[in-house]
């Protein structure tokens, strides 16, 4: 304002009261409002949102945070809250960091001055940041929601529990459990699980779990780390399947990934390999192109709508119940089949 005064000859509280629509009640004309407009317009000055919440005293009050890759059911999700809070008078903050800067980025995001966070939670790594006293301290200022939560018995729920953390998220080990249950009522024995590479965290464990503990052999690739380039990671996947059914008997293929399911499948298709005659192929998330892939993939979908609701009852009642599991959905398409003897 000072630098737009200075271009103009003006004194500083004449330009603040014209663009905070002040002009009329201190008497200022019609022409230097005018010659002040039309300068802002050229310009494209804007106002800083943060400088007029400190003067007036009203702020942000929910903010979105995501410090992660943004899977298929994730990213539906995140448009699906901008789009529903962005529009609340309280105003919509949105911060995206990486998760070394997760610090950094809680910081920012309440020093705008917000009163309800929203933490997309996109990585298991992330509750090891969650350790941090900094962190913790940091969350249990303002209401916070960890999105995307995977209740199962190794999630320290209590820890966040005793801040007050709300958690919404779904059961993933009792999910793939009915996955696993159901492959094996349909005469699947031994189950190929392509994208959990060699190395894969200990968080993948119980994904593996599900089909050892109902009696399934779970057989994982030898790839250690699994290309980031989605083109690169089809044709890895497709190539391992293809060479791996040379000295393994798998009947059903499981991703954790509908995108890269249906991408794989194609592949696949395109080899010779009949879906789901040869090879039955279940994915993960819902995705909402699922159901029209060459072949409609049978998919755990993850319960977006029923979740957000969830939030939005959070955001504006504060229960005193902080744990809120779903469940996923098996959904039967067509690219699964009972065992073709």
């Amino acid at each position: 304002m000072q630098q737009i005064a200075d271009e103009l000859h003006l004194h500083r509280l004449t330009v603040s009261s014209i663009i905070n629509g002040k002009a009329s009640r201190r008497g200022i004309s019609e022409r230097t409002i005018q010659r002040v407009q039309d300068y802002v317009r050229q310009q494209g000055y804007v106002p800083s949102r943060q400088a007029v919440a400190l003067r007036t005293g009203v702020r942000s009050g929910i903010g979105i945070l995501h410090t992660g890759q943004l899977y298929s059911h994730l990213a539906d999700a995140y448009s699906q809250m901008t789009e529903q809070f962005s529009v609340l008078p309280e105003g919509l903050e949105i911060m995206v960091s990486r998760e070394e800067n997760t610090i950094q980025g809680l910081r920012e995001l309440i020093a705008r001055g917000i009163r309800k966070l929203i933490w997309l939670h996109t990585s298991h790594l992330q509750f090891e940041l969650l350790e941090n006293e900094i962190i913790t301290g940091l969350i249990s200022k303002v209401q916070t929601i960890i999105y995307n939560y995977p209740f199962d018995d190794k999630s320290p729920d209590e820890r966040f529990l005793a801040k007050g953390i709300y958690l919404v998220g779904v059961n993933r080990t009792r999910g793939y459990a009915r996955l696993a249950a159901f492959l094996k009522e349909s005469g699947h024995r031994s189950i190929f699980l392509p994208d959990v590479p060699a190395n894969s965290h200990e968080y993948l464990s119980s994904f593996v779990n599900a089909f050892t503990s109902c009696g399934l052999e779970a057989v994982t690739p030898q790839v250690e780390v699994l290309p980031s380039s989605i083109p690169e990671r089809v044709l890895l996947l497709a190539n391992d399947i293809l060479e791996t059914r040379k000295t393994r008997k798998f009947t059903a293929a499981c991703f954790r990934d509908d995108e890269i399911a249906g991408f794989v499948m194609n592949e696949l298709i395109q080899r010779g390999l009949r879906i789901p005659e040869d090879l039955s192929i279940t994915g993960f998330d819902g995705h909402r192109l699922a159901p029209i892939f060459r072949v409609p993939l049978t998919t755990l979908r993850v319960p977006v709508e029923e979740m957000i609701q969830k939030i939005t009852f959070l955001l504006s009642t504060e229960p005193a119940e902080h744990r809120h599991c779903s469940e996923l959905e098996l959904i039967l398409r067509k690219s699964h089949c009972p065992v073709q003897v």
